[in-house]
């Protein structure tokens, strides 16, 4: 596979390119992780995932049966569920132009997704403070709510 090749100590080849090396190298022997979402489980999503997909970090909330997909499409080639780390999220909503959003209504979403097996939470944290010297107090605030909600 030309993907993987790129990531190896030697120069590589294929069809379209020739005597390419990618520098520097990635820090896994493997190569990169790779993570793939979108706003539904389309089959080019699926197909990526399945093949190269390290983690599912979907736009918005997967439905039940985009998860089911994901999952019939991830044994179908011999993977389990287990094998790809799921990325989920929280998103606020602006109550004012001026305004931050609330940390806790974003975070009511946590349940249901620690449920659905979403174990790695992105946040913006500027969608929630307004000042930068905020973001380490914001952090710890954010691992004690998510410690409670698990």
């Amino acid at each position: 596979m030309a993907e993987g090749a790129a990531w190896c100590p030697n120069c590589c080849w294929h069809y379209s390119f020739s005597d390419v090396w990618v520098e520097p190298h990635p820090f896994r022997s493997g190569g990169p992780t790779l993570w793939f979402g979108g706003q539904r489980m389309h089959p080019a999503l699926l197909r990526r995932l399945v093949r190269w997909g390290s983690g599912f970090n979907p736009l918005g909330t997967p439905s039940a049966d985009d998860l089911a997909a994901l999952r019939d499409g991830l044994i179908a080639a011999g993977r389990s569920l287990g094998s790809i780390e799921m990325i989920g999220g929280i998103r606020g909503r602006f109550p004012a132009p001026d305004a931050v959003a609330d940390l806790d209504e974003a975070l009511s979403s946590l349940p249901g997704q620690l449920a659905a097996g979403f174990g790695t939470i992105c946040f913006k944290p500027s969608m929630y403070i307004d000042d930068a010297r905020e973001v380490g107090a914001l952090c710890r605030l954010l691992v004690r709510r998510v410690a409670e909600i698990a």
